[in-house]
């Protein structure tokens, strides 16, 4: 049956005095029936690697993500959650500064844990949370106030949020909040990518904020012929949707890929075009070198075959990590198994290798495994990152006393552990934190682990080369 999707999106702000803007919009499939379940994702397009804000149409079609998840994550944070107060669902927006493990819970005042709305490792950057006002069991909860916890990184926000009338043995149903055109004048442009299981990613690489509603229809898989591998055994390398040309429009849809790996490209495309550097695995390190690319193709950072013709063979295997139930394993572009879902928790490969959790949250441990699934690194660290410019960040101890240091691939500590946090090396430096999450300061060191910047600033970012 042909499926055509019409994304509305634009800026728009709730009509409640005072209200934070909110780019919200409605998906709909082409017979007027909202459709579930689609992912919509906004890209700050200044800097791939900065992270995105993605979230998933609800059970009336509708999305909607704060004005604030447009600009770059300044840290960790958790914001108040909108509407508030709410009946019978609300949005819970929040902020990392660095790709972490993050658990998000709601609980009433007596402490009791009533739903965890996340639990898994997220990228750096604006994300948001829905609460349907129900329990882990499906329950509607009564009206009252209710707490929300954030953690991640070994460090914990929380905040109030108030449900009027309550949903408790009542159906939840939507209500769209009234609403009032923001600012035209905002003209910053985005990457837009709307995508979902059976249709085609649509991507707008211009997508500007208060200009307005925006229509997208995305063709089905059956209706595109879309959602195989292109049958070629060449390709050109960057052009992952198979048109022809590295441009932009690639980059984003290698970035959606990294955030929704059931994204399917147009025209047959390969996502294997999309391993731009070589390492083996789709991520947005890839997608910000198919962006240089685009933007000047004789930059001296891309590497060599970038835009000519390859040997689709040649590109080495393309996994990406996924759910299935309570556990998870890794699929190739082609939706098929290559390691069965038998994790607790797992990162994408980077560097030809995976960080994999065997165990709950609180006293699993973590290692690295090799694309055929054979431990490389076993299981023994408390977390672990994934590795990036030979080194990998892990945590011995507890997210609230234990220590950060660096281990090469082959599991050998090159930096002891001894922060209190840390980010993944890029550029050649890597932040690193001396304290408390509240009092402590940040630096950054090289990969010897000795001090270039000492220790002394209240937040950061990693270090990035400009476009």
């Amino acid at each position: 049956m042909k499926v055509v999707i019409a994304c509305i999106a634009g800026l728009l702000l709730g009509g409640r005095a005072g209200a934070e803007p909110v780019i919200e919009g409605q998906v709909r499939l082409s017979s007027g029936l909202p459709a579930a379940g689609v992912q919509v994702a906004l890209f700050d397009l200044s800097d791939l690697r900065q992270g995105w804000t993605q979230v998933a149409t609800d059970a009336d079609g509708q999305f909607a993500f704060p004005l604030a998840a447009a600009v770059r994550p300044a840290g960790f944070g958790l914001g108040q959650n909108y509407p508030n107060p709410f009946n019978p669902g609300t949005v819970i927006p929040y902020e990392l500064a660095t790709t972490t493990q993050v658990r998000l819970e709601v609980f009433n005042l007596l402490g009791q844990r009533l739903a965890t709305l996340v639990d898994g490792v997220r990228s750096a950057g604006m994300h948001t949370a829905r609460w349907d006002a129900r329990d882990a069991s499906g329950h509607g909860v009564a009206a009252g106030v209710y707490v929300y916890r954030l953690t991640a990184g070994g460090a914990t926000r929380t905040r109030q949020m108030v449900l009027v009338d309550g949903a408790a043995g009542g159906a939840v149903s939507a209500v769209p909040p009234p609403r009032t055109a923001v600012d035209p004048t905002m003209q910053t442009a985005y990457g837009l990518v709307v995508s979902g299981a059976g249709v085609v990613a649509y991507v707008d690489a211009d997508f500007r904020v208060g200009v307005g509603p925006v229509e997208v229809v995305v063709e089905s898989v059956e209706l595109a012929g879309s959602g195989k591998r292109v049958q070629t055994e060449r390709g050109v390398l960057g052009d992952v949707d198979n048109n022809g040309h590295v441009e932009l429009l690639d980059a984003l849809m290698v970035a959606m890929y990294v955030a929704n790996p059931a994204t399917v490209l147009p025209n047959g495309g390969a996502i294997a075009l999309g391993d731009v550097n070589g390492d083996g695995a789709i991520d947005i390190a890839d997608a910000w070198l198919i962006g240089l690319y685009a933007s000047n193709p004789l930059d001296t950072r891309l590497p060599p075959e970038i835009g000519e013709s390859v040997d689709l063979g040649d590109r080495g295997r393309v996994l990406a990590a996924v759910e299935f139930g309570d556990e998870w394993g890794f699929i190739d572009p082609q939706g098929n198994y290559v390691i069965n879902p038998q994790f607790d928790s797992a990162s994408s490969f980077s560097e030809g290798l995976a960080a994999v959790r065997v165990g709950d949250g609180d006293t699993g441990k973590w290692g690295f495994i090799d694309p055929q699934g054979n431990y490389v690194i076993n299981p023994q660290f408390d977390y672990a990152s994934s590795f990036s410019e030979g080194l990998a960040a892990v945590r011995v101890g507890d997210g609230d006393t234990g220590k950060w240091g660096f281990i090469d691939p082959q599991g050998d500590y090159v930096i002891n552990p001894q922060f209190d946090d840390t980010s993944s090396f890029s550029e050649g430096l890597a932040a690193v934190r001396v304290g408390g999450w509240d009092t402590g300061k940040w630096g950054f060191i090289d990969p010897q682990g000795n001090y270039v910047i000492n220790p002394q600033f209240d937040r950061l970012h990693s270090f990035r080369q400009s476009f």
